[in-house]
């Protein structure tokens, strides 16, 4: 495998840094969120804008890069990104229209386990790795 370097900048907006990471994965896209506090019941975070710059979201943020391998997981990617650039990243598959998706298959559940057709998460109950992915590491 090539050395794949994911760079981040502090003065990078986050559509720049969305743009970069959809180059390496495709079919996934990450999302930078509020660190602080949980505004809604439901513990869910304020996502920010694509027009937001890291240096605004994390003012101590220095420019760097996370090099990516096979053997990482979604949850290692997003926990590195914390650890080196203090943002809270979320990645997750894009929306797509392909019916044989491995992550459609993974995030639908059957209409047989699932009669009224409500949309289940997989969540983070399986650790997604980038070498499993199309166009991957």
């Amino acid at each position: 495998m090539n050395k794949k370097n994911f760079y981040i900048c502090r003065n990078d907006t986050i559509a720049e840094i969305q743009s970069s990471f959809s180059r390496f994965f495709p079919m996934q896209a990450i999302n930078f969120f509020s660190n602080s506090e949980k505004n809604n019941s439901n513990d869910s975070c304020v996502m920010f804008s694509p027009e937001v710059r890291v240096r605004d979201i994390s003012p101590e943020c220095q420019d760097g890069c996370i090099e990516l391998s096979n053997s990482m997981t979604t949850d290692d990617l997003e926990k590195l990104v914390h650890d080196c650039f203090g943002l809270h990243v979320e990645i997750s598959a894009k929306a797509t229209r392909q019916t044989n998706s491995v992550f459609q298959k993974l995030s639908w559940s059957s209409r047989k386990k699932n009669p009224e057709r409500v949309r289940s998460s997989p969540g983070r109950s399986y650790a997604s790795y980038f070498r499993d992915m199309p166009y991957g590491c």
